[in-house]
């Protein structure tokens, strides 16, 4: 009975193992508008009964929140397919992860869906060593971006023409700072940071 036991344990780390290195060629996503779009491939010579696409918060508990019903893949060709998240989780990490029919979860991949419609978006804040600092600026416009502490001192200045810049804070003692996005000595936006 216990070498019956070992070998079907043995089947199902080796059927999961297999669904994470040798079926799928290629698992991506990104956001696009207000949405995140997943696409995987399933490399040729492989085939699943149905996928599960699953998301997370933590990468730890997944959530089903979409399938592909029926043979999923090819005997002779590689098979690509696509999915939309309709319903991302805001200005955090996505976790997402497919469940492959009889041969297991594949690895997960992490896709941040960011919202800054309304000015600037800091993410991750609170901060411990770095942020991205995100902003429109479609015609590439040069912006001056300025931190200043809790007593209005301005601790460092940067410029940039794009549309994100990465903010150091290893120099910045733990507390709150105020970040202004400024074009011609003008403030266009400000946002609180806290740095731990």
């Amino acid at each position: 009975m216990k070498p019956l036991y070992l070998l079907i344990v043995a089947l199902l780390l080796y059927s999961n193992l297999f669904a994470q290195s040798g079926i799928l060629k290629v698992f991506t996503g990104f956001q696009q508008g207000s949405s995140i779009q997943l696409s995987f491939t399933i490399k040729g010579g492989n085939t699943c009964l149905g996928t599960d696409i699953q998301r997370s918060a933590d990468s730890i508990q997944f959530t089903t929140i979409g399938s592909i019903s029926g043979i999923c893949g090819s005997n002779d060709k590689d098979e690509t397919y696509t999915y939309q998240d309709e319903m991302p989780l805001v200005n955090q990490p996505n976790y997402y992860r497919l469940i492959l029919g009889q041969l297991g979860n594949s690895e997960f991949i992490s896709v941040p869906y960011l919202d800054y419609n309304e000015g600037i978006l800091i993410f991750p804040n609170p901060v411990t060593a770095s942020t991205l600092l995100y902003f429109p600026n479609e015609k590439n416009e040069l912006f001056a971006i300025k931190i200043f502490d809790a007593s209005g001192i301005l601790q460092s200045v940067s410029s940039t023409r794009g549309a994100s810049v990465s903010i150091g804070t290893k120099d910045l003692s733990q507390g709150i700072y105020l970040v202004t996005v400024e074009q011609e000595g003008t403030i266009l936006f400000r946002e609180k940071i806290a740095v731990q």
